[in-house]
């Protein structure tokens, strides 16, 4: 075979290299192509014969645009410098094309000997440079306008935050980056604390409430959650992205925002170097935005404009059980049911048309197939032409808070033990039902019932006994009723029926005879036989009253008119029992803003001695000085009180007035016998056990010495407590006070039990001393007493004392002390003062 000469054999191998390069070459002089490469003739459509010839014009837009590029390129190129540019050039078919072109003189200094060209098509590059650009600014829009607030931090200061968290903490834009999260608290200590708190181990995470302080020193409480970034220590320092959700006003929504990021495409090896650049600004940013996304817990999503799902993050994947690759692109119609879904398009929908925020609550199918409350926090964000480019999207399950929710408005509105309606449900149904009535022109009856002989069962078979009485009772009257009437417990043993649209009153007697039937069957508990009975009050709407507070106080007086009837009877309202109990009402609420208003006052009688005839002590009585009906006697508000129970308020105040009034005088007197107080406990009081309780409070109020004062408690009241009583008066008398058992005589004592009593006074009531000494039956039971009371080492004062008969007669008998008009009736404080205790005082 012939060799080649070597010329040739280089230029089969420039033509090879030009032929298989992998990119466009060109080669013109003169301005016209003179050879080309098949790949730039394929890259603008020509074949390479049919360019070979051209102009070089024939890859531009324009010969202006040609020109342009000629006179940039001429001084470069005749200086044997490379031209390196990025132009629009035009295809064959007209549209332009971004175009990387390269190009050399052959000989910078005849520049007439031609250029070779070397051009790359900038298409692809463009495109993938603009997708990755749009996937920055959704990530910005994701982190600026995320609904919660987020942020970076290193060695506790803020390195990146979003302006949610500025608003969370009041500070302006930009305030908070460089600074330490002491700005966020009201001192050092409390920063300091926190500290400890939150980096208390070498963890990775944290997850709590915080308390802090805004700018202007309010509060606030936030839940934080926190966790170190994978790669993000620098020098040695981690840093941390934590999540702020304000929960001052929302109670347990612990919201954060996580964001799953699609894969980013490839980055193009070759690049020049601004394109380089940009490409590492871009994967660090990706980078950081991922990271982002991992560490923001919660169920997240976004959808476009249409309501199309654009990404979600693996626990909203989890939590719906919708893989990714059949959720994006796809609407809540594709994976709800159409109930739901059209909740949620509606939602999607209003936040669209009015961008913003949105939060509420709804449900949601769950990967099991199971309704779960949801709530959820949605905010609007903008594409890169301004308008509205979407939705993101979070998701808190509340089942668990909604189910509690639901139980505590049941047991805010329903009796614990009997499960019946309590007494705020109640008055809100009669308040409805009143509604009705008066929109349809119905009756209403209101029956209040209050069982009978209830309190012996409860107070000798005890609260357990009771409570399943009590239950029993409840399943009785629910069994009586219409399915439409409310059985509601009112307190205590009483219970209320509302029955609605009743044809007469006869109606409203049927359900109570009813009632009294089933009440009065045995109860079997325990083995034992038990019965109650029940009283039952009725009042009617319209006759007795058209408002609910009305009806329940007529009932109620109704009620008790059917107890003093007999018991286990019904009476409905008359109108002179609706007479009395306004009355009785009014009398009630006078009583109980008695104390508030300061209408009581505490007068004092005088005790003295039968031997010596000196002042021995004083009785501390209430007044009460109703503004516009004078003085009332206690015997017109005592009773009622202790019915209320508001005699237990009342016996503290007398209490406290009397022995800081009598320390007062006490503090003035000089040293020597001071005379004793004397303060009347009522069988109310005494029952329910907080006496001494009582006592303590008013002596270290007043700081009276215990030696002073004495407690007068009567008879019925000391023999209702039996063993009680006993154990009660002995913390009383271990405290250093006096006592002593008042209206003795008419509670049918037994003398073994007074023996056991730790008393130190006996009181005869006035009931025996009224007729002394005439009657002989008084006279023998007065003698009978005075000698008792001493061989038992009791004082003994007669009450009601009004003549001097009856005095000479109780000295003669040895009685120690009187009290009584004949000496003294009960005056007001400054008057005590003036006749009796200032000629002690200096």
């Amino acid at each position: 075979m012939a060799t080649l000469p070597s010329v040739e054999i280089q230029l089969l191998e420039y033509q090879a290299i030009l032929t298989n390069a992998g990119m466009g070459i060109v080669m013109t002089r003169d301005r016209l192509i003179y050879r080309c490469n098949r790949y730039i003739a394929e890259m603008f459509g020509w074949t390479e014969e049919e360019l070979t010839g051209q102009p070089g014009s024939i890859f531009y837009p324009s010969e202006d645009a040609y020109n342009a590029l000629g006179a940039k390129a001429y001084p470069i190129l005749s200086a044997g410098q490379t031209l390196d540019v990025e132009v629009d050039l035009a295809h064959r078919d007209g549209h332009l094309m971004p175009v990387h072109l390269v190009a050399r003189a052959i000989d910078p200094a005849n520049i007439g000997a031609g250029t070779v060209w070397m051009a790359r098509d900038l298409t692809q590059e463009r495109a993938r440079k603009r997708d990755e650009e749009r996937l920055l600014r959704e990530y910005a829009l994701i982190f600026d306008n995320a609904m919660i607030g987020i942020a970076f931090q290193r060695k506790r200061s803020f390195l990146r935050c979003n302006r949610r968290v500025e608003e969370i903490f009041g500070f302006a834009p930009g305030a908070m980056i460089g600074k330490t999260t002491r700005i966020l608290f009201n001192s050092d200590t409390a920063w300091e604390e926190t500290g400890r708190y939150v980096y208390s181990t070498d963890t990775t995470h944290f997850d709590g409430d915080v308390r802090y302080c805004r700018t202007d020193g309010t509060p606030i409480w936030v839940r934080i959650i926190g966790r170190t970034i994978e790669g993000g220590d620098v020098d040695g320092e981690k840093t941390w992205v934590w999540v702020y959700d304000d929960i001052t006003e929302q109670h347990e929504l612990a919201e954060s925002l996580r964001h799953n990021n699609e894969a980013l495409e490839s980055r193009v090896a070759e690049r020049t170097a601004e394109l380089s650049r940009l490409t590492e600004e871009l994967a660090g940013q990706r980078h950081f935005l991922e990271r982002l996304i991992e560490a923001i817990p919660g169920p997240l999503f976004y959808k476009d404009a249409q309501g199309r799902y654009l990404g979600h993050n693996k626990e909203f994947e989890a939590f719906i059980g919708v893989p990714s690759n059949e959720l994006i692109g796809r609407t809540v119609f594709d994976i709800s049911p159409p109930d739901l879904a059209e909740k949620y398009a509606k939602a999607d929908q209003a936040l669209i048309d009015n961008p913003g925020r949105q939060v509420y609550e709804a449900q949601v199918l769950d990967h099991s197939g199971v309704r779960r409350d949801v709530m959820f926090h949605k905010a609007t964000f903008d594409a890169a032409d301004g308008k509205v480019g979407g939705l993101i999207g979070m998701m808190l399950d509340i089942t668990a808070l909604k189910s509690a929710q639901n139980k505590l408005d049941f047991q805010a509105h329903h009796d614990s033990l009997t499960g019946l309606p309590n007494r705020t449900l109640l008055e809100d149904r009669l308040h409805q039902a009143l509604q009705r009535a008066r929109r349809e022109g119905n009756r209403v009856a209101l029956l209040f019932v209050d069982l009978d002989r209830f309190k012996n069962i409860n107070d000798n078979l005890g609260h357990h006994i009771g409570d399943q009485v009590l239950s029993e009772a409840a399943s009785r009257l629910a069994e009586s009723v219409r399915e439409a009437d409310t059985v509601g417990r009112f307190g205590g043993d009483e219970f209320v029926i509302i029955a609605e649209q009743l044809p007469d009153q006869r109606a409203a007697a049927g359900i109570a005879a009813k009632i009294l039937d089933r009440i009065a069957e045995p109860i079997y508990i325990d083995g034992q036989e038990l019965f109650i009975g029940a009283s039952i009050g009725i009042s009617l709407y319209p006759k007795d009253g058209d408002d609910a507070q009305t009806l329940l106080k007529h009932a109620d007086a109704a009620m008790y008119t059917a107890k003093e009837r007999g018991r286990n009877s019904y009476e409905f309202v008359s109108s002179e029992l609706a007479e009395f109990s306004l009355s009785r009402f009014q009398l009630e609420v006078g009583i109980r803003h008695a104390i508030e208003r300061d209408e009581f006052v505490v007068y004092y009688q005088p005790q003295f001695s039968l031997i010596t005839g000196k002042l021995s002590g004083a009785e501390a009585l209430l007044r009460w000085n109703h503004p516009e009906r004078g003085l009332i006697p206690p015997g017109d508000f005592i009773p009622l009180a202790e019915e209320s129970g508001l005699i237990v308020p009342i016996g503290e105040w007398v209490l406290r007035a009397a022995c800081r009034q009598w320390a007062k005088w006490h503090a003035d007197a000089p040293d020597g016998e001071f005379p004793l107080l004397a303060v009347n406990v009522s069988g109310v009081e005494f029952r329910r056990g907080e006496v001494a309780a009582s006592v303590r409070s008013a002596l270290a109020d007043s700081q009276l010495p215990p030696a002073l004062l004495e407690l007068e408690i009567t008879e019925s009241a000391l023999m209702h407590q039996a063993d009680g009583g006993a154990r009660s008066l002995g913390v009383l008398r271990d405290m250093g006070i006096s006592l002593a058992i008042d209206d003795f005589g008419t509670g049918y004592s037994s003398l073994a039990y007074l023996k056991r009593l730790p008393l130190s006074k006996l009181k005869i009531d006035r009931n025996f001393v009224r007729d002394l000494p005439d009657d002989t039956e008084d006279a023998a039971i007065s003698r009978a007493v005075i000698a008792m009371a001493h061989n038992l080492g009791l004082t003994v004062l007669a009450e009601g004392v009004e003549n001097v008969a009856q005095s000479d007669f109780l000295a003669a008998e040895g009685c120690d002390e009187m009290q009584g008009f004949l000496r003294g009736r009960p005056i007001p404080a400054e008057e005590f003062f003036a006749h009796h205790l200032a000629p002690r005082i200096p």
